[in-house]
């Protein structure tokens, strides 16, 4: 979805852009996208920032140029072709929504995609010195942990909540380790 983006804005074309200052532009169009607690300008800045440290005063000023050109103006059409549109919209790669249209439809190939980009969750066992998952439950509840049983083994348990999971006393302690 970036790269389609920012393909519009390359002169060069895409293909001839440096792939690390590809990285700078999709990090700040990421940024500006998607996050609401960077200001516009910050991503900018960091990104210009960036292509300037570590290539040169001219790529810093390239990076500024396309970003500024992205920014004023129209967010690039999809294709008409649903299935493109559809690996384009959900970052998926072409050849895999293609397959799991051809499988299960269109729909089906959206709700894939849309659960794939999902964060997955923190599953865990209990290991080391924790006498067993009961004991380990009681110890992360004490941290703070909202807990579920795991999903498909049965010594799982998956971390809905915990202020700060790898932080905490049962984890520093090795009472459980990740899935």
């Amino acid at each position: 979805r970036l790269d389609h983006e920012l393909k519009p804005y390359l002169r060069a074309g895409f293909d001839a852009t440096e792939p690390l200052l590809l990285d700078c532009l999709r990090l700040a169009v990421y940024q500006i996208r998607f996050l609401d607690r960077i200001p516009t300008h910050a991503a900018v800045h960091t990104a210009v920032e960036m292509a300037r440290d570590r290539r040169s005063q001219g790529q810093g000023r390239f990076v500024n140029g396309v970003l500024r050109a992205w920014l004023r103006g129209e967010e690039s059409p999809l294709p008409s072709d649903p299935v493109q549109a559809l690996a384009i919209e959900e970052s998926h790669p072409l050849w895999l929504v293609r397959r799991w249209v051809a499988e299960c439809g269109i729909q089906d190939a959206r709700a894939r995609s849309q659960a794939n980009n999902q964060t997955a969750p923190l599953t865990i066992r209990a290991q080391g010195d924790a006498p067993d998952r009961a004991a380990l439950v009681q110890r992360l509840e004490a941290e703070g942990a909202e807990l579920a049983m795991g999903r498909w083994a049965p010594d799982a348990l998956r971390i809905v909540s915990h202020p700060r999971p790898f932080a905490g006393e049962s984890f520093k302690a090795g009472w459980w380790t990740v899935q």
